[in-house]
């Protein structure tokens, strides 16, 4: 009965109908390679690399769960251009990932994609991620398309489907359904509809409904971010000289990081605090700047991809014009030194992580030597001082 109720009220498309989308999202993923290879090749890259992958069309919402009506719109991962083509409604929602090719088989669900994105970027790609979350933690996706097809309709029947006015939308619904069949996972949809008003009516309101348990992700901060460090230690013998000599330094940094961004293949991100020292020596107060460091190796066809590749950079020059222009300052005394060094972020005291970043941050030995095959440095030139003292050579190896 429930298939020809849905026949007669019209709530699935026909096979014409359903082809008529996917000759829309063919034609928008061609157009939108073609711009991509387009604004490629504008950028420097090879025609053969602009082709390759840029760009990737994902879709979301009631048309990946498999439950849109004839009159719907599609919604796309890749904010927001509204238009239509060949009569279909299409929200186009944008975001750029911190990658240099899209493969095919991308996680959307993988966190770490979250990081370095802004809000409306997380929320774009949160659209896909929910949808293909809530296909994963159903039973039966069959019965539930078909049980969510019939609550949908039965929700704009009554007037009470509707985001903006303050009822619930799509994705809303989905997961009221999801969780009626997550109780009841051999249920036919027929008995899984009656199961969905039983449910609810009796719920414990406002007791959220949950698909999974809640977990806290993990720590997307700077020292989890990035595997490598310039540490910059700024000392003096007491806490008045290290306010004067730090604003000093504060003042140069921004020349450290214009010669570090002019290193090929490197790409500097600086934390935008300083950290205070407790030492324990009486006479030496200390304060720490940190710059993280990615490295990029140079493809063939002139763009660059992240990945071992043998490359050795070399810092030395960035360093010591940094040296040159803190050392011109005219009233620096003696005690006030500078050092540069190149740390691990294995390396860096759980009190730092947990100053910067909010956690203390445990790893396993493994976790370590994984974090760390990205990269080595020559350990016979661990770091590089600047004070009275000559700027030692300081090198980063891509393994």
């Amino acid at each position: 009965m429930l298939d020809e109720a849905m026949q007669s009220y019209r709530l699935q498309e026909t096979p014409t109908e359903l082809e008529q989308r996917e000759r829309v999202l063919s034609k928008l993923r061609e157009v939108l390679q073609e711009y991509a290879l387009h604004e490629g090749c504008l950028f420097g890259m090879s025609e053969e690399i602009a082709a390759s992958k840029l760009v990737q069309v994902r879709t979301f919402g009631s048309y990946r769960l498999g439950v849109h009506a004839p009159e719907a719109d599609i919604d796309t991962f890749v904010p927001v251009i509204k238009f239509k083509m060949l009569d279909i409604a299409v929200d186009l929602l944008f975001v750029s990932l911190s990658m240099e090719s899209i493969p095919a088989n991308l996680d959307v669900l993988n966190d770490q994609l979250l990081c370095d994105l802004d809000e409306p970027s997380v929320r774009s790609l949160n659209g896909v991620r929910v949808t293909e979350r809530i296909l994963q933690l159903v039973p039966n996706k069959d019965r539930f398309r078909t049980t969510l097809i019939i609550v949908k309709h039965w929700a704009r029947v009554r007037g009470i489907y509707s985001n903006v006015l303050g009822f619930l939308g799509g994705v809303n619904w989905a997961i009221l359904v999801a969780r009626v069949c997550q109780l009841y996972p051999n249920a036919l949809p027929a008995t899984l509809l009656g199961k969905f008003f039983r449910v609810y009516h009796l719920w414990s309101w406002p007791n959220p409904v949950l698909l999974d348990t809640v977990t806290n992700s993990p720590n997307m901060g700077f020292t989890v971010m990035w595997s490598h460090f310039l540490r910059i230690q700024i000392t003096a013998r007491d806490a008045s000289s290290l306010s004067n000599w730090l604003s000093w330094v504060e003042s140069r940094l921004r020349y450290l990081l214009q010669r570090l961004e002019g290193v090929p293949n490197l790409r500097p991100h600086p934390l935008a605090r300083f950290i205070d020292v407790e030492n324990g020596e009486g006479d030496i107060e200390t304060s720490w700047f940190f710059v993280a460091l990615s490295f990029h190796a140079p493809s063939s066809g002139g763009t660059q991809k992240p990945g071992p590749s043998g490359l050795e950079l070399d810092l030395t020059g960035a360093v010591q014009d940094f040296a040159r222009q803190v050392e011109q300052w005219e009233h620096r005394r003696g005690g006030m030194d500078l050092e540069v060094t190149h740390v691990l972020r294995a390396d860096l005291p759980d009190w730092v992580i947990e100053c910067v970043d909010g956690v203390v941050a445990k790893e396993t030995g493994k976790d370590k030597s994984r974090r760390d095959e990205t990269c080595s440095t020559d350990d016979s030139t661990p770091h590089s001082r600047v004070s009275n003292s000559p700027v030692k050579r300081l090198k980063a190896v891509v393994v």
